[in-house]
C-alpha cells in the first residue's frame, strides 16, 4: 500500500496539518508552521467508513527535528510576544495523556473541491475529503476538513 495523506489546509504555504496513512496498520499525525514541525506522533489505526480508531500513539520529540539549541528559548519568546508561529499544542495528544484508543468519527464528502495556493496562486482540487467532528491532531476544537491528496 502507497502511503495516503489527508492535507487540513492544503492552500497554505508554510503550514502541515496531516494525517498520513503510512501502511494498512500504522497513522502518522503532523502539524507544522513556520518553518518548524510543531508535533508528530505514530500510531497504530483501524478505520471504518465513519471511524478513524487511533491506537498506541507515541508523540515523536520535536527535537529530533533541530540541532540549535536557542529554538525552544525562541518559541518561548516569541510566546510572549504573541506569535502565532509558536502555537503549543495544549489539547494535543501526548504520551502521557493519550487514552490506549480514541475514536474520531467523520463523514467522508467526493466531489471536486477548489482551492487556490496561497504563494503561487495555482488552483488546485481534490475529489475526497474527510470532515472530522474532533481534530485527531489536537490542533483545531472545532470541526476540521482534511482533503485526500
Amino acid at each position: 500500500m502507497r502511503p495516503v495523506r489527508l492535507s487540513a489546509h492544503p492552500e497554505y504555504y508554510d503550514y502541515l496539518h496531516t494525517i498520513t496513512f503510512l501502511d494498512e496498520f500504522r497513522v502518522e499525525l503532523l502539524y507544522g508552521e513556520c518553518q518548524g514541525i510543531r508535533y508528530e506522533a505514530i500510531g497504530n489505526y483501524a478505520m471504518t467508513d465513519t471511524t478513524l480508531t487511533i491506537t498506541d500513539l507515541k508523540e515523536v520529540d520535536a527535537e529530533d527535528y533541530s540541532s540549535d539549541e536557542n529554538t525552544a528559548e525562541r518559541n518561548n519568546t516569541a510566546s510572549e510576544n504573541g506569535s502565532t508561529c509558536a502555537k503549543t499544542m495544549e489539547n494535543g495528544n501526548t504520551d502521557s495523556g493519550q487514552p490506549d484508543s480514541t475514536v474520531y468519527k467523520f463523514r467522508m464528502e467526493s466531489g471536486i473541491f477548489d482551492w487556490m495556493e496561497e504563494l503561487t496562486g495555482e488552483k488546485k482540487s481534490a475529489s475526497e475529503r474527510y470532515i472530522f467532528e474532533q481534530d485527531p491532531c489536537g490542533v483545531d476544537d472545532d470541526e476540521v476538513i482534511f482533503y485526500k491528496l
